[in-house]
């Protein structure tokens, strides 16, 4: 009787998936980078290959949808022999989620499993693409409408040990919602953050309120963000804050499209590492890589920048000089929103300059090249803490994406 239900349930499984709609999809990119970072011009470069393969499961039938996403990445020549080595060390499960609309006639959107995040222009939460593995989370989102205001409650979980009364775990709640103004969008975020060291005992209570307006009118781009972070981290009161401002025109009539940008960010620092309060502003699980300089000298904020803060004065060119084509040439002036004691008992706030040269080709829907090459001149800070020569890097990558 027992394998007569099992058969049953096997062929209505069968049946059901015969019926929904299956897509794959994928995506192969390798990256070569040339790697001079080490502010010491005696010091030789490093060269590395780095290759990441995913491909994409996707199963539809309306109302339930499944997506599985499967990585490999990996750095040529880190196998001991790809001969003997079966071990897919590199191997994993990028991404596995459930996806249900209109659960009990609700009218939201439900998504459980392993997903990537990547909310607003990822300031805050950002599946971090740029890396060779990037970021994707294990949790629950909620989707819905309330007018023309588009919302996403989400709870997620980073840490999970095991050990009675949560000790150890680490949850991430937020709220995420888009509403759309004339001649602007509001991006606001709400995020609440907790881990218990001990039962009944909280090591970290962060809550971060942020929002984004930006719009466009015309060749006329502009954008303006602002966060706070309040709460309590290992008996430290958290009172930090982030600032940005963005200014961007593009002569659309050229047909090359010449733009030009103009853009200020600002971290809060710590004024006093002694006292009982945490005054630098943390970036919690941004991709960094998009907004401090290509050279990713500012990835993790504040252990890199010394808890100091970061101020980060910037101005972009760029250019289509023929269709598919994409040139950027972008400054940076980076320095510390607090001040920095010299060996001589000086004060200085500077980290040092960086330029970034990037150019990107899109050949066809499939196929995209992309090159840059960047340098990066130490302030007095850097100068201290890591070489007083210019350091520099190269990169060249190839993404071949398939849907």
């Amino acid at each position: 009787m027992r394998s007569a239900w099992k058969g049953a349930i096997g062929l209505l499984l069968a049946i059901g998936f015969l019926q929904a709609d299956w897509s794959l999809s994928g995506q192969i990119r390798h990256r070569f980078e040339w790697n001079h970072k080490a502010f010491n011009a005696d010091q030789g470069a490093n060269t590395y290959h780095l290759l990441r393969s995913r491909l994409g499961v996707t199963f539809s039938n309306d109302p339930i949808y499944a997506y599985f996403q499967f990585q490999d990445s990996r750095t040529f020549g880190t196998e001991t022999s790809t001969l003997t080595d079966g071990s897919a060390d590199n191997f994993d499960l990028h991404q596995g989620y459930l996806r249900i609309r209109h659960p009990f006639g609700w009218r939201m959107c439900l998504k459980i499993g392993r997903q990537e995040v990547a909310l607003g222009n990822q300031r805050l939460v950002g599946a971090v693409g740029w890396h060779n593995i990037g970021r994707s989370f294990d949790g629950i989102r909620i989707h819905t409408h309330l007018g023309p205001a588009d919302l996403r409650l989400f709870t997620l979980r980073t840490n999970e040990t095991g050990a009675p009364k949560d000790q150890g775990d680490f949850d991430l709640f937020g709220l995420y919602g888009t509403l759309p103004l004339p001649m602007a969008k509001v991006e606001p975020l709400v995020l609440f953050e907790q881990t218990y060291n001990q039962p009944d005992s909280l090591t970290v209570q962060r809550f971060t309120a942020y929002t984004w307006i930006h719009g466009a009118l015309g060749g006329l781009s502009y954008s303006l963000e602002g966060a706070y972070q309040g709460g309590n981290q290992q008996g430290l009161d958290i009172s930090a804050f982030l600032a940005a401002f963005k200014l961007g025109y593009t002569l659309q009539s050229a047909a090359a499209k010449p733009g030009v940008t103009l853009g200020l960010d600002f971290l809060s620092g710590d004024s006093d590492p002694a006292d009982d309060k945490l005054e630098v502003f943390n970036t919690l699980y941004a991709t960094n890589h998009k907004f401090y300089g290509y050279m990713d000298y500012f990835l993790n904020i504040p252990v890199h920048t010394f808890g100091l803060g970061l101020q980060d004065l910037y101005a972009t060119l760029s250019a289509k000089p023929y269709p598919g084509l994409t040139t950027k040439v972008t400054g940076h002036v980076f320095q510390a929103a607090q001040d920095y004691t010299l060996q001589d008992g000086s004060k200085s706030r500077a980290f040092g300059n960086e330029v970034d040269v990037t150019v990107a080709y899109n050949y066809g829907e499939n196929l995209k090249v992309s090159g840059g090459f960047s340098v990066f001149l130490p302030g007095d800070i850097f100068k201290e803490e890591k070489g007083e020569d210019p350091a520099t890097w190269f990169y060249l990558m190839t993404t071949v994406t398939f849907k």
